[in-house]
């Protein structure tokens, strides 16, 4: 009985932090400068304008959240891309990303869990010696730097220096 309580607890303070975030990302949305539409002329402006009133931009905050929220709770409609992929729905935009993003991280794991356990059998064997020491500074190294760093890092050595792997791995039309 006690872990149901501890499960259903967990629930709940997931479903609570989930709607913080929902929250702190609609309010930077609506805090980002938006164009509305003063350099469109004639039928352009005029679309943007109605795109804009359709979509209830034209109404208070507190309304255009709740409108938000009932989307995405009635219909899980997360709103449409205007960056990516021009009107297009946000959970396609998402779902046409995926793919590639899922593969990265099969490559990822595929390559770090053996390196890894490798890494930590070898600073086992040669506990307090020069060579545990030199993997213990490489392993803080690594985590320290940023993914994005250590990525454009790995590309550029892997990729471009050595030419060992092509620079695109998937391509999408969409940019």
């Amino acid at each position: 009985m006690r872990t149901f309580k501890y499960v259903l607890k967990r629930i709940g303070l997931m479903l609570m932090v989930f709607m913080v975030i929902m929250t702190i990302c609609f309010v930077l949305v609506k805090l980002l400068p938006v164009a509305d539409g003063e350099g469109l002329l004639g039928i352009q402006a005029e679309i943007e304008r109605a795109r804009r009133e359709a979509l209830g931009y034209n109404k208070p905050i507190l309304v255009q959240y709740g409108i938000y929220l009932k989307n995405i709770f009635t219909k899980w409609d997360w709103g449409t891309s205007w960056q990516i992929e021009y009107m297009k729905g946000v959970g396609e935009v998402i779902s046409s990303k995926l793919a590639p993003t899922v593969l990265l991280n099969i490559y990822s794991i595929l390559f770090s869990v053996p390196v890894g356990i490798a890494l930590g059998i070898l600073a086992a064997i040669k506990k307090n010696k020069w060579q545990d020491q030199v993997i213990n500074i490489f392993i803080i190294l690594l985590i320290s730097v940023p993914s994005i760093v250590l990525s454009l890092m790995l590309q550029y050595v892997f990729c471009f220096k050595l030419g060992w792997f092509p620079i695109t791995v998937s391509t999408s039309n969409n940019y």
